[in-house]
């Protein structure tokens, strides 16, 4: 009897664990980090970003990500990660050193990178937390 009763002892315990172990595992992949604002646009005033939009002629020159983060509890850091038709471009580390805190990065676009960009921002522990996607078109 007592050897059946710690059977089903054990067998609650394994049960519970299995069932808690999940929501353990996926509350320390998620980001205490959200992005509260992010943009990509031809310029940044008074860290504002100016002339949003999603496409942009090849003669551009100079585009800027901008981001605007909430949740930091500690100073860190977010990376925002360009691509150009699916190929790393560019990887830029940005602290983050409040609450709220307002950011941004930039890369020089050739006349000839016109297709599909997008642009991953990643917290500290490489989560995505915001993806921005815009074209480069032809002059």
């Amino acid at each position: 009897m007592k050897r059946i009763f710690y059977q089903t002892g054990f067998l609650f315990i394994l049960v519970t664990i299995l069932m808690v172990l999940p929501s353990i595992v996926q509350a320390e992949n998620e980001s205490p980090l959200t992005v509260f604002r992010a943009a990509v646009c031809y310029n940044i005033v008074e860290h504002e970003p100016l002339d949003i939009g999603t496409t942009f002629t090849s003669d551009v020159n100079k585009l800027y990500c901008f981001s605007e983060i909430m949740g930091a509890k500690t100073d860190t850091h977010i990376t925002h990660i360009w691509y150009y038709m699916g190929t790393e471009r560019a990887r830029v580390k940005l602290r983050v050193n409040d609450s709220r805190w307002r950011t941004s990065s930039s890369k020089l676009i050739q006349k000839y990178e016109i297709g599909n960009w997008e642009i991953q921002i990643v917290d500290s522990k490489e989560n995505i937390i915001k993806v921005l996607k815009f074209t480069i078109t032809p002059k």
